[in-house]
């Protein structure tokens, strides 16, 4: 019998208190095929919700759906601040295909992401996990499991900022090249989700500036940054102005918190996409626009739903918040983003090829 692997995407911990519990919880878990499992599963609890490793019904392949034995988890800050009792932790996953379904054939490795922390019974951190083939891809030779693991949601939500929210043209297709490329901003480049924009950007044939600390700056030029500006800095936002002749159109926020005002302060009549909701205490001047991803959206007010003691600020800020319903409310990935997770092999690396940032968890049992 082996042992499910937790891979911890993020970079920084402090923020998420509970995800160092998780990584403890979650070694317990072996991994196997029966007819029923043992996963990760939020609890309500007084004060929100807390992981704990309980038995589950062993899920059931849908016609088309893959059934994967899972072998790696990822966690991502998504899962700490959503957390809806009765689900499983997490979203990004790697393991062996079980049930075939779609183009992935039984015994296939692959990595891809489901809907964790959010629908009953139903996460990556568990033994079995049935699937939209869709949003898998085989893992290619070469790639460890545990990097494949870091693909999913952080280049989703990159790919979903760049192409649908600001429009950049999907690959092939590119922007004008060269000296009169326009440039693009990534705040928050070394995090996974801008190490991802980064590329994206770059595909569509804009010249790259992203904020970064002194620490970093070597590995988000690695990535394709053109030109990096400090975020520690008091100037940056008119550095980012002068180094892109006035500030830029198009750009993702992807730190949030305390860098808002750098990237808003860094656009010129343009639009920001931005991965957390924009911070009460920030103003947005006149002619830019700052789009949340609707994902996150979404996430907070189905926590809310569940959860009064959600923290309902964040959902005030946008009039588009779906409202809540009864039953368990899904969310559909795949429509908008199933072709760019099946071009991430090809296209980009991990946003973890430095393992610096990284932690591996396993337990022999």
């Amino acid at each position: 019998m082996t042992n499910l692997t937790i891979h911890i995407t993020l970079r920084d911990q402090s923020h998420v208190p509970t995800i160092p519990r998780l990584t403890s919880l979650l070694k317990t878990v072996p991994s196997g095929i029966m007819s029923s499992i043992q996963a990760a599963v939020w609890e309500a609890t007084s004060s929100g919700a807390t992981p704990i490793v309980k038995t589950i019904p062993a899920p059931v392949a849908a016609a088309g759906d893959i059934l994967v034995r899972v072998s790696h988890v990822a966690l991502n800050p998504v899962d700490n601040f959503l957390g809806v009792p009765g689900s499983v932790v997490g979203f990004d996953l790697a393991g062996e295909v079980v049930t075939a379904g779609g183009k992935l054939a039984k015994g296939s490795r692959v990595a891809g992401m489901v809907q964790g922390s959010f629908i009953p019974n139903y996460g990556a951190a568990a033994e079995l996990v049935a699937a939209d083939p869709d949003l898998f891809f085989k893992i290619p030779d070469g790639l460890d499991a545990a990097d494949a693991t870091t693909f999913s949601v952080s280049a989703v939500t990159a790919g979903v900022a760049v192409y649908k929210v600001l429009g950049l043209p999907f690959p092939p297709a590119t922007a004008a090249s060269g000296g009169n490329a326009p440039w693009f901003l990534v705040s928050g480049g070394a995090t996974t989700v801008g190490l991802f924009a980064i590329q994206f950007a770059k595909l569509a044939g804009y010249r790259v500036i992203a904020t970064a600390s002194a620490r970093s700056e070597a590995l988000v030029k690695s990535y394709g940054a053109d030109k990096i500006v400090n975020y520690t800095d008091p100037r940056a936002a008119e550095l980012i102005r002068e180094a892109t002749g006035g500030g830029v159109q198009l750009g993702l926020e992807a730190a949030g918190g305390s860098s808002f005002p750098i990237s808003i302060g860094s656009v010129s009549n343009g639009k920001l996409a931005a991965v957390l909701p924009t911070p009460d205490d920030v103003t947005v001047p006149p002619g830019v626009e700052v789009e949340t991803l609707a994902l996150i959206r979404a996430y907070k007010t189905v926590r809310t739903c569940v959860d009064s003691s959600a923290d309902c600020r964040l959902l005030r800020r946008s009039s588009t918040s779906p409202s809540c319903t009864s039953g368990s409310p899904t969310l559909s990935l795949a429509s908008q983003s199933s072709s760019s997770l099946a071009s991430v092999p090809s296209l980009c690396r991990s946003a973890t090829a430095s393992r610096r940032s990284t932690k591996v968890c396993s337990s022999s049992r």
